[in-house]
C-alpha cells in the first residue's frame, strides 16, 4: 500500500482509526473524509504524520448527510487530480456504516441520520467513478464495511429491503412483507440488519455494473482454460465467446464482526450521542464478558486490511510460478520431496461479502444476494432515496432564506438632540 491513495469514511470510529494506523504504517496517502474539519481530526491528523514519518495524510470536508457536500467534495478532488501518478484514486473504504447507527435516535439525534450517510456513500462511490474509470490498468479496490446484522433481515427478504411508499426506515414502522397486507413493528436489530443488507447488495450490483463496462473479455471461461491446460504449449487461450470480463475495480463488502466499542458500546449507551450514565455502568459491568466474546477494534480490522492488501482476483502470478505449472515435470524428478508443491495463492474476489478473511455464500433464499433483479431494485430505490433527500434539503434551504427576508430588522433610535 505504499504510495497508493485512499479515501476513508468513519475515520474517527474506533474500527476507522485502526485502519488508518494501519494503512499509515505502510506509507500510504491518506485522505480522511469528515463532516466538519473538528480540532479532534485536527489534532489527529499531526499525531499520524509524525508518528510514522508519513506527510501524506489529510482531512477534507464532506458530510455524507448532505448530497451537496459530497457532490462539493468530489469536484474539488477531482480539480486537484493531475494526469501524473501523484492525482489518482487506488482505494475507497467506507467505514461508516459498520456502527450501531440505531443509536442515532437516543439523546437528540435524528432517527434518519443512519439513513442519509448510507445514501451519502452510495453517492460518494457513484460521484467517483468516472475517476476510478480512468486507469484501466491499475487494482483499485472498493470496500464497504457492514455491520453484522445482515442476517436478521433474511426474513421476509427481498420485500423487506423496500419500504412500502411514503414510509421512511427510521420511523420505527412496520413493512409489508411478501403475501401480507398488515403491518407489523420491526426491531432495531431488524433496522440495522436491513440497513447491512441493502449496503451489502449494492456492492454487489456495482461490480455487475463494472464488469459490464469493460469493453473486451479479459478472461477465459473455465471449459476454455481446461482445454489449454490439456497441451503442452501453456500458451494463453484464445477468448472466445465463452470468455469473461472482469473489471480491475473491485467493489467487496466486509463485515469485522461485532466489536466491543462500535457495537455493543453505541449499544449499550456507552459511547456516540446517546451515552448515559447507567449505559457507561452497563458497560462496565458486562465488559469482563465481552472480552471474551467480542472483538477488539484491532481484531475487527484484519478482514478490513485483507480486502486491502490480498492480491486481486483480475491480476496475474509471477512468471516463475506460472511458467513452472505450465511445463510438463521433468522425468525422474517428478516425485522428488525437495520441490515441494506451492500453496494456492488466496485472492480477494469482487462482488462479494466477506467476513474472517473468507468469502461469506448466503442461504439459499438469498442466493447470490437477491440476483441482478433485487441489485438493480435497490440500486433504482437508493437512486431515488437521494433525489428526495435533495429536493429536502433544498426546501428546507428555501424556506431558511424565506424567513431571514421576511425577518424585520429593528429600526435606529433616533438621535438624541443636544
Amino acid at each position: 500500500m505504499h504510495g497508493r491513495t485512499v479515501l476513508i469514511t468513519g475515520g474517527l470510529t474506533p474500527l476507522g482509526l485502526t485502519i488508518l494506523d494501519s494503512l499509515a504504517a505502510q506509507g500510504a496517502h491518506l485522505i480522511l473524509l469528515e463532516p466538519t474539519l473538528s480540532s479532534s481530526a485536527q489534532l489527529l491528523i499531526p499525531v499520524l504524520q509524525e508518528a510514522h514519518k508519513n506527510r501524506e495524510i489529510h482531512v477534507a470536508e464532506c458530510d455524507l448527510s448532505s448530497g451537496g457536500s459530497v457532490r462539493e467534495f468530489v469536484a474539488r478532488f477531482g480539480r486537484t487530480l493531475t494526469l501524473g501518478e501523484e492525482g489518482r484514486v487506488d482505494a475507497l473504504v467506507l467505514v461508516r456504516g459498520y456502527g450501531w447507527a440505531s443509536a442515532l435516535s437516543k439523546g437528540g439525534g435524528k432517527p434518519e441520520g443512519a439513513c442519509r450517510e448510507e445514501l451519502g456513500q452510495f453517492h460518494l462511490s457513484t460521484l467517483l467513478l468516472p475517476m476510478l474509470l480512468r486507469a484501466q490498468g491499475r487494482d483499485i479496490r472498493i470496500v464497504n464495511v457492514v455491520n453484522p446484522f445482515y442476517a436478521a433481515a433474511f426474513p421476509g427478504f427481498p420485500g423487506v429491503l423496500f419500504p412500502p411508499s411514503g414510509e421512511g426506515e427510521g420511523k420505527g414502522k412496520a413493512r409489508e412483507g411478501k403475501g401480507k397486507g398488515e403491518d407489523r413493528k420491526i426491531s432495531s436489530f431488524q433496522k440495522e440488519g436491513i440497513r447491512s443488507l441493502r449496503s451489502i447488495i449494492w456492492s454487489v450490483h456495482l461490480q455487475r455494473v463494472l464488469d459490464a463496462l469493460v469493453p473486451q473479455p479479459t478472461e477465459a471461461s473455465p471449459s476454455e482454460e481446461e482445454k489449454t491446460s490439456e497441451g503442452t504449449d501453456g500458451e494463453t487461450p484464445l477468448l472466445g465467446k465463452g470468455s469473461r470480463r472482469r473489471s480491475n475495480i473491485l467493489s467487496v463488502a466486509v463485515c469485522p464482526g461485532f466489536s466491543r466499542t462500535d457495537i455493543a458500546a453505541p449499544y449499550l449507551g456507552a459511547l456516540g450521542p446517546g451515552t448515559t450514565f447507567l449505559g457507561q455502568l452497563r458497560y462496565i459491568l458486562l465488559w469482563p464478558m465481552m472480552f471474551f466474546l467480542l472483538k477488539p477494534p484491532s481484531a475487527a480490522a484484519e478482514s478490513v486490511l485483507y480486502a486491502l492488501y490480498a492480491p486481486a482476483s483480475h491480476s496475474f502470478l509471477p512468471p516463475a510460478s506460472s511458467t513452472t505449472s505450465s511445463s510438463p515435470p521433468s522425468t525422474g524428478t517428478s516425485n522428488s520431496p525437495s520441490q515441494p508443491v506451492p500453496a494456492p495463492v488466496q485472492r480477494v474476489q469482487g462482488g462479494a461479502l466477506y467476513r474472517e478473511c473468507r468469502v461469506v455464500l448466503p442461504p439459499q433464499d438469498v442466493r447470490d444476494w437477491g440476483g441482478e433483479a433485487v441489485g438493480r431494485g435497490v440500486w433504482e430505490m437508493l437512486e431515488r432515496g437521494l433525489k428526495s433527500l435533495e429536493q429536502e434539503q433544498e426546501m428546507e434551504k428555501k424556506s431558511g432564506k424565506g424567513l431571514e427576508t421576511v425577518r424585520e430588522e429593528p429600526e435606529p433610535e433616533p438621535e438624541k438632540s443636544s
